[in-house]
């Protein structure tokens, strides 16, 4: 959720919606429910690791058209479950009344408490993080590397690599080349850290190995791209200041993939300026905030 529409030549034509989805039939079910007259030309899609771990995945249900159409049959925008977290919350003192009356234009509950929140092109804010810059509190990686140890929350071991899944993709990227959408696919990165951390698992995670050579078999199919950026140390940006936490890279970070796609031969170069990027880049804030604090959150 850290690319934004400052990326492209044209910022009006991108939407970042990252978290709209969890795997790619849910992905296609999404792009089918999009009106006709929304010309979509490129798709980038973030291959998340554990969705290729049978661990992790368990017994997959099939998408439901209905609820990207109507709010009403997802549980987790349901008025009174929301109301009753609030109560639950307040209860707990974990919020305020103040909190909620002030920050008039900071829209929902997190919002308003935490300052985290989407922005207008669909990226996503994360206000105490940001604020810690080039030093973050070293708890946001020490949660991660307790789930490598524990194997869970998305970090469940594994041995070999969801066959399902594959399938799925593959009749994604069939779906989007017979209605003609590029698409650009990649694996996530991981800080440096984590990726030490993983590497001292081995065969716990087995099945992470697998991956690109299945996704990059499946996209050259397609003739569409994909890139392996699990681990973006050789692009220099793979220390901890330029991560939110151990899984998630900041806009920094999405620059240089950028700048290294383009420099691959990427149709990215078609929508964004490279001199713009490196500029971006070389007169960022800090490392994990291109634009650093906005004030008037």
């Amino acid at each position: 959720m850290q690319i934004e529409d400052d990326f492209f030549g044209n910022p009006q034509n991108f939407y970042n919606a990252g978290g709209a989805v969890n795997y790619p039939s849910e992905m296609q079910c999404f792009l089918e429910q999009m009106p006709r007259d929304n010309r979509i030309e490129l798709v980038i899609i973030s291959v998340d690791q554990w969705i290729f771990n049978i661990n992790y995945t368990g017994k997959l249900l099939e998408p439901d058209a209905e609820s990207f159409i109507d709010f009403s049959l997802n549980e987790t925008l349901d008025f009174k479950n929301a109301m009753k977290q609030i109560i639950d919350d307040y209860t707990e003192q974990k919020l305020s009344i103040f909190q909620l009356l002030n920050h008039n234009n900071r829209i929902g509950v997190n919002a308003k408490v935490n300052g985290n929140g989407f922005l207008k092109d669909g990226s996503y804010y994360y206000d105490k993080r940001f604020l810690q810059k080039n030093n973050p509190d070293e708890s946001y990686f020490a949660d991660t590397f307790q789930r490598i140890e524990d194997g869970n929350a998305r970090f469940e071991y594994g041995e070999k690599i969801n066959l399902d899944i594959v399938n799925q993709m593959e009749a994604l990227l069939a779906y989007c080349k017979k209605n003609e959408i590029r698409v650009i696919g990649f694996e996530p990165p991981f800080a440096a850290s984590v990726v030490k951390k993983l590497a001292e698992k081995g065969e716990e995670y087995k099945y992470m190995n697998e991956i690109p050579v299945k996704m990059l078999d499946v996209f050259q199919k397609y003739q569409f791209e994909f890139y392996d950026y699990s681990d973006v140390s050789d692009l220099g940006c793979g220390e901890n200041s330029f991560f939110i936490d151990g899984f998630h890279g900041s806009d920094a970070v999405y620059i240089k993939m950028f700048q290294d796609m383009i420099e691959q031969g990427s149709c990215l170069k078609e929508y964004c300026d490279l001199d713009e990027l490196i500029n971006l880049y070389e007169n960022r804030d800090s490392d994990v905030a291109v634009h650093g604090i906005i004030e008037s959150l």
